[in-house]
């Protein structure tokens, strides 16, 4: 299973957002609660939206890396089952590590000549 060059950078950029987004949410929290929340009452539905879209995102990453890494010939099938619990288990760790060596370094998708 190969991807092309527009489909990586989708998926790349998708894989970071979770990591950006803990880290932008951990630092809006502890600035909140530094007495800085006053007027900050527009931005509980934001994160609220935005909380959702990335936990749906990280569901979407998980059943994408699932199936490439299950397609992934390149793989011993000792890997396979390796990778697959990895990213299961820890897929917002996981996922940027796997996206660099098994989708980022692969070659792209060879098109079929009719």
């Amino acid at each position: 299973m190969r991807f092309g060059p527009t489909v990586k950078t989708l998926l790349g950029v998708a894989t970071v957002w979770p990591i950006i987004y803990i880290l932008g949410f951990i630092a809006t929290i502890g600035y909140a609660s530094q007495g800085h929340a006053a007027g900050l009452g527009w931005l509980f539905p934001v994160l609220a939206l935005l909380h959702v879209g990335t936990i749906f995102l990280i569901f979407g990453l998980t059943a994408v890396y699932a199936i490439h890494t299950a397609k992934n010939e390149a793989l011993e099938p000792n890997e396979r089952i390796l990778w697959m619990v990895l990213i299961v288990v820890f897929n917002v760790f996981v996922a940027p590590i796997y996206y660099v060596m098994h989708v980022l370094r692969a070659p792209p998708p060879i098109e079929e000549v009719a």
